[in-house]
């Protein structure tokens, strides 16, 4: 009140969250997935990111921070 602020604002401003459903749902890669994952890397299966994207059914980008989290450089 102070601000001069009209309460039902503050309440609105307050009220607002991210809407249920909107982006993509995440996927987790199970421990035998990463696994996979990291043996094509290491043996240079001559397979690209996003080849292994396709395999794996995720992004190129998810696949190239899992590579990082792993510290598998391809």
């Amino acid at each position: 009140m102070a601000e001069k602020i009209p309460r039902s604002t503050v309440y609105r401003i307050l009220k607002r969250k991210r809407k249920q459903g909107s982006g993509q749902t995440p996927k987790k890669m199970t421990k035998l997935q990463l696994k996979k994952l990291k043996k094509a890397f290491d043996h240079k299966d001559n397979i690209s990111q996003r080849q292994a994207a396709k395999k794996f059914d995720i992004s190129q980008q998810m696949v190239s921070n899992l590579l990082k989290k792993l510290q598998i450089t391809p």
